[in-house]
């Protein structure tokens, strides 16, 4: 399997993840400031779902905010993921229609997000030590 693939999957996993548990319900807040800009906006008229204010930036900082809370504070991923959502302004659904316009646009590089998504992990993962 070629690591296109292997970030596909993670990103496909982490959505359902993230969906699965933003529909059990929970609500508190988190203190991280937003370092992506929330004004800007993908507007792509190809994909099925509303991809909402969903751009690269935004869905590489869920992502690997998610993971990182994943690996550190598990009891409270979901509330951290809420927080998250409401952060950016978006929902599981703008989420998943973004994964799918990821699959599906051949002009962008997918390997491209996943490895800002890993960088963006490493950052977080270096905070923390």
């Amino acid at each position: 399997m070629n690591s296109k693939n292997i970030w596909i999957i993670i990103a496909v996993i982490t959505v359902i993840a993230i969906g699965f548990f933003m529909w059990q319900g929970n609500e508190n807040k988190i203190d991280n400031e937003p370092i992506v800009p929330i004004d800007e906006e993908v507007d792509d008229e190809s994909t099925e779902g509303d991809i909402g204010k969903m751009n690269d930036d935004i869905f590489v900082e869920i992502a690997a905010w998610s993971t990182y809370y994943s690996q550190t504070d598990m009891e409270n991923w979901i509330t951290h993921m809420e927080d998250l959502y409401n952060q950016y302004d978006v929902t599981e659904e703008n989420i998943n229609a973004y994964v799918d316009l990821l699959e599906q646009d051949q002009e962008r590089s997918l390997e491209e997000v996943a490895e800002k998504y890993s960088d963006r992990l490493a950052e977080l993962l270096e905070i923390e030590e």
